[in-house]
C-alpha cells in the first residue's frame, strides 16, 4: 500500500480562558518543551483573582480576631467557674461551723437552715457555671472551625484561580516546530478555542490506506516493511480506523527498528503489510485464471498443449497464489482467463 509520513505527536494548543491572545512564535519556528508560545490576556480573571485574594485576607483577619475573642471568653469563663468554686467552698465551710454551733445550741435553727440553703445555692451555681462554661467552650471551638473551613475553601479557590492565571501563558508540551497558527495576532478568543499546533519532528509514523476487502484481515501489531529511498525499515500496525472512506481503511504504521533520516511531513513511502507469512510454499503468480478456475482447475502447458488439470489453492496475496495440490515445481501454467477455452480438456497452442 502507499502511504505518507505524518508526525505521531502534534498537539493542538487551546486557549484556557476567553480574552485577547498574543502569539510569540510564527509558523515554522522551532520551539523547546516549556517555551512560552502564546499568552492570553484575561482582565476578568485577574479581577476575580484579586477579589478572592482580598476575601481570603479578610477571612484570615476574622479568624485571628475570633481566636483572640475565644481566648478572652475562655479566661472569663474560667474566672467565673473559679469564683463559683470559691463561693461553694466558703458555703461548705460556713455550713460546718453552723452544724457545730447548732449541736451546742449556739445558733438558732433558722440560722442553721440558712447555712444549708446557702451551701445548696453555691453548689447549684457552681454546677450551672461549670456546664455553661463547657457549652461556651464548644460553641467557641465550633465558630473557629467554621471560620477555618471557610478560609480553607477560600484558599483553595484562590489557588485554583492562581493556576488558571499561570495557564494563561501557553507553553509548548514537546520539542518541535510550530505548525499552523489558528488565530490572528491580538485577536479575541473564546475559551477552548484552538490557538496553534506544535509538531514533534522526532516521532514519525506512516499513514496508509488499505483496500476495504483486506480490512477484516488487519490486526494491531502486524509486521510491516516500509520502503524509503531504496531502503527497507521494519514497522508494525499501530492503529486501524473503524470506518471505511472511499473503499479504503486508514491505518497508522509505527517504526519499530529506527526510522529513516531526513523524513519530512507528508512524504510518500511504500509499505507492505504481512497478513500472513509462510515458508516453503509452492506458489504461482496471481492472475484472472483464479476467477475462471473457481471450479478447481488450471491449464498446464506441456509441449505446446494446454492440459486441463485439477487444482486446489490456498492463501492468496496481492501478487501470489499458494498451490496446495495439482501442480509441481517447474510446471508452466496459463494464468490468464481460460474462458476462451470453453472448458475443453486439451487445447493446442499456436504462435507461442
Amino acid at each position: 500500500v502507499q502511504g505518507h509520513v505524518v508526525a505521531a505527536v502534534r498537539p493542538m494548543l487551546f486557549s484556557p480562558e476567553a480574552g485577547r491572545v498574543t502569539t510569540h512564535v510564527r509558523a515554522g519556528d522551532k520551539v523547546m518543551k516549556g517555551d512560552v508560545v502564546a499568552r492570553v490576556e484575561s482582565p476578568e480573571l485577574l479581577s476575580q483573582f484579586k477579589q478572592e485574594q482580598a476575601t481570603l485576607r479578610q477571612l484570615e483577619t476574622e479568624l485571628s480576631r475570633q481566636g483572640i475573642e475565644s481566648r478572652m471568653e475562655e479566661l472569663s469563663q474560667k474566672e467565673a467557674v473559679t469564683l463559683a468554686r470559691m463561693e461553694l467552698v466558703a458555703a461548705k465551710r460556713e455550713l460546718r461551723r453552723a452544724e457545730v454551733a447548732h449541736e451546742t445550741n449556739a445558733i438558732a435553727l433558722q440560722d442553721y437552715e440558712k447555712a444549708i440553703d446557702d451551701m445548696n445555692r453555691a453548689a447549684a451555681i457552681f454546677n450551672h457555671q461549670e456546664e455553661e462554661s463547657t457549652l461556651k467552650f464548644e460553641r467557641l471551638k465550633l465558630e473557629l472551625d467554621i471560620l477555618d473551613y471557610a478560609m480553607n475553601r477560600q484558599r483553595l479557590l484562590v489557588s485554583e484561580l492562581s493556576r488558571k492565571i499561570a495557564e494563561l501563558e501557553i507553553i509548548s508540551p514537546v520539542d518541535g516546530v510550530v505548525g499552523n497558527l489558528e488565530v490572528d495576532q491580538k485577536s479575541i478568543v473564546s475559551r477552548y478555542q484552538p490557538i496553534l499546533s506544535v509538531v514533534d519532528m522526532s516521532v514519525y509514523e506512516v499513514e496508509a490506506r488499505v483496500p476495504e476487502n483486506y480490512a477484516d484481515e488487519l490486526a494491531l501489531g502486524m509486521k510491516v516493511d516500509i520502503s524509503f529511498s531504496g531502503q527497507t525499515f521494519k514497522g508494525e500496525l499501530a492503529a486501524i480506523s473503524p470506518e471505511v472512506e472511499n473503499g479504503q481503511v486508514r491505518c497508522r504504521i509505527r517504526f519499530t527498528q529506527g526510522k529513516p533520516e531526513n523524513l519530512r511531513q507528508n512524504q510518500r513511502v511504500t509499505s507492505r503489510i504481512f497478513l500472513d507469512s509462510r515458508d516453503d510454499v509452492l506458489m504461482v503468480a496471481r492472475g484472472p485464471f483464479l476467477q475462471s478456475g473457481a471450479n478447481g482447475f488450471v491449464y498446464v502447458v506441456d509441449d505446446g498443449v494446454a492440459v486441463k488439470t485439477s487444482l486446489r489453492t490456498g492463501q492468496t496475496s496481492v501478487g501470489k497464489v499458494e498451490i496446495l495440490s495439482g501442480l509441481t515445481e517447474g510446471q508452466e501454467i496459463i494464468i490468464s482467463s481460460s474462458d476462451v477455452f470453453e472448458s475443453h480438456d486439451r487445447i493446442l497452442l499456436v504462435n507461442q
